[in-house]
């Protein structure tokens, strides 16, 4: 399990947050086809779903019996300038949403035939750095893509099995 203390993220949550209302966002990972048009019921992760159905449960039954209300803790980045963050191009990855250690972006997916997959990256590997540019959370990483259109060249630096490798992408 995961916790980490943002409270913008790409889900209905974030415009909750947005406004100042305190979210919860559970998660029970992504697969290969999340977010396409393959993901299906097959792909429910149910051992996953009765932990956060738990840890659900605990949470309200202690905000029920609190005395004090909860006060709002701004927790990061509050807005978004479009529905892809002002994002004219894309990787094809599905990134990691959840590290709070702030050494990379972990790649959760890669989608198939995307510019990410066409250049060899895959499940697993860790974004360091977009043209020569350090990368250290989602951040980092929407904010580099922002600059790119459709057509250009990047070079995007990862570690994989502990091993850096440099892949040269067409956006």
């Amino acid at each position: 399990m995961v916790f980490s203390k943002e409270g913008f993220g790409p889900s209905d949550h974030a415009s909750f947050y947005a406004q100042d209302i305190p979210v919860l966002f559970f998660y029970t990972g992504i697969h290969d086809d999340y977010h396409t048009p393959k993901d299906d019921v097959e792909f429910i992760n149910s051992q996953g779903q009765e932990k956060v159905t738990k840890i659900g449960a605990d949470i309200v039954f202690n905000l029920a019996s609190r005395i004090e209300n909860l006060h709002f803790q701004e927790a990061g980045p509050k807005e978004r300038t479009s529905s892809r963050g002002g994002l004219k191009v894309r990787l094809g990855i599905m990134p990691g949403f959840a590290s709070t250690e702030n050494n990379g972006l972990m790649v959760e997916g890669v989608s198939k035939d995307g510019p990410a997959e066409k250049a060899g990256m895959l499940k697993g590997d860790l974004i360091i750095a977009i043209n020569g540019e350090k990368i250290q959370n989602i951040y980092d990483y929407m904010n580099r893509l922002k600059k790119f259109i459709p057509g250009d060249r990047i070079s995007v630096d990862v570690i994989r099995q502990e091993i850096k490798k440099v892949f040269v992408i067409d956006l």
